[in-house]
């Protein structure tokens, strides 16, 4: 149980550092996949999606053609079982919080209150130069899908992958679908940042 609990960690510390923060204009997209173990041929899967809403049965007979079409073979009592995570990760834009002086009570000792402001400054708030509408972080609307495969009776991973894409206006449930067959082209293989471009 704890060798499988540190092989999960691996897998996930391998695929967190192989993948970029953040795609962008030139590589909306990255994919990862790392092997835990050696695919058997021919391989014989179970497949298992996230939900059991309509969207992820239409996803997991996406994925079952894309396993057949690499001639997998699906049956329910495989040894091993192939699972689909699909999620969207939107975070909003994070600016500067005003920062155009300070205000701070005295304390028992000295019972003087204290104001500064900034006058001019190309950094921070200021009288002279305004507001300063500072990007922290940009925002977020990323799409992540992850395909990976365990063995049913022990629950150790064989093989995993991970695409993340920046959807940029996109339809979550369409490109899904285009990502699904690219993430099964890397089965049993270990792949570091490839670009995902799916025009």
């Amino acid at each position: 149980m704890i060798r499988t609990f540190v092989r999960f960690l691996l897998c996930a510390a391998l695929l967190a550092i192989a993948s970029p923060a953040h795609a962008d204009a030139a590589h909306p997209g990255w994919l990862t996949a790392f092997a835990c173990g050696k695919l058997p041929t021919p391989l014989t899967v179970e497949v298992d999606a996230q939900d059991d809403n309509q969207q992820s049965r239409q996803l997991k007979k996406f994925l079952i053609k894309a396993l057949t079409d690499r001639k997998a073979r699906i049956t329910a009592n495989a040894p091993l079982i192939v699972s689909l995570h699909v999620e969207t990760v939107r975070e909003g834009a994070r600016y500067k919080g005003r920062d155009l002086g300070e205000f701070s009570r005295g304390n028992r000792n000295d019972e003087r209150t204290k104001f500064r402001m900034n006058l001019w400054s190309n950094r921070k708030d200021s009288v002279i130069g305004g507001r300063k509408d500072t990007i922290l972080s940009q925002g977020l609307n990323e799409l992540h899908v992850a395909i990976e495969i365990h063995d049913k009776s022990n629950g150790q991973c064989v093989w995993q992958g991970q695409a993340k894409f920046d959807l940029d206006g996109r339809d979550e449930f369409s490109t899904t679908r285009l990502i699904i067959p690219r993430l099964v082209t890397t089965l049993g293989k270990t792949v570091r940042a490839e670009p995902l471009k799916l025009d």
